[in-house]
């Protein structure tokens, strides 16, 4: 997921940069200059929220299949009804 914000992000950045320059009228190479320095900053940045989103989902899931495990080990446990049912 880090790689995908940070394939949007610093390309987008780099684009807003360049058609501001362009509106503007100012030079290319400062354009350029401040359109590279965006893309690889928003890149990294992308690259970190990413990665910390992509944690956070698989974290959550992963709380959400442990408690509905334990909840279908207590009913096995305790003998009620069928497991397979229960989780369907």
């Amino acid at each position: 997921m880090g790689r995908d914000f940070a394939g949007v992000l610093g390309p987008l950045a780099f684009t807003v940069v360049l058609v501001r320059h362009i509106a503007l009228g100012s030079g290319l190479y400062g354009a350029m200059e401040q359109a590279l320095v965006a893309l690889f900053t928003f890149a990294a940045i992308g690259y970190i929220v990413g990665g910390i989103a992509c944690r956070t989902v698989r974290e959550s899931v992963r709380t959400q299949i442990n408690v509905e495990l334990d909840a279908l080990q207590k009913k096995k446990d305790e003998g009620q009804g069928d497991v397979s049912e229960a989780a369907v």
